[in-house]
């Protein structure tokens, strides 16, 4: 009887880490994408100052700058007055440049730096952000705690 409860402990702490580094592995990756920004650098667009065009397949977080094709000057006022929209589906990945008519840029092709979510779930809070990453400490402390909870139940703890 002793050899079975001692067999399940075995294979109760064994399944409690196995199926906790997994959960962990998966918890990781998905809070790092929620904290992950890319920087996009000479991204070409169609400049317009009535429609948003759409700039990335992701999420724009920040304009950096506008320039034009080739790049050999940024165009400052049109990049301060750059607007971030969102195009049809759903995600904030276009530039408006309401000033673009007045430097006769209306249509012409333009390079954008900007900060981008690739997967449109990145968290602005800091806070969140930071709890984000709390929380998986709290679960590897449970995985730890789940384990030694079955050590506790098998008697194998009393030897130290």
């Amino acid at each position: 009887m002793e050899k079975n409860k001692f067999l399940g402990v075995v294979i109760g702490s064994f399944l409690t880490i196995i199926i906790g580094v997994v959960l962990i592995s998966s918890l990781a990756q998905q809070n790092a994408q929620v904290q992950t920004l890319t920087t996009s650098t000479n991204d070409q667009f169609t400049v317009s100052n009535t429609t948003c065009t759409r700039v990335t397949t992701g999420c724009i977080d920040s304009l950096t700058s506008v320039g034009n094709a080739t790049n050999t000057y940024v165009l400052t006022q049109l990049a301060n007055n750059a607007t971030l929209c969102t195009t049809s589906n759903g995600n904030q990945d276009g530039i408006i440049l309401p000033t673009a008519e007045r430097y006769n840029m209306n249509g012409a092709t333009a390079n954008a730096t900007y900060q981008e979510s690739s997967n449109c779930m990145y968290v602005k809070d800091s806070t969140s952000r930071t709890l984000a990453g709390i929380i998986i400490v709290f679960f590897a402390i449970a995985i730890v705690l789940g384990a030694l909870y079955w050590l506790r139940e098998s008697g194998m703890l009393d030897w130290f």
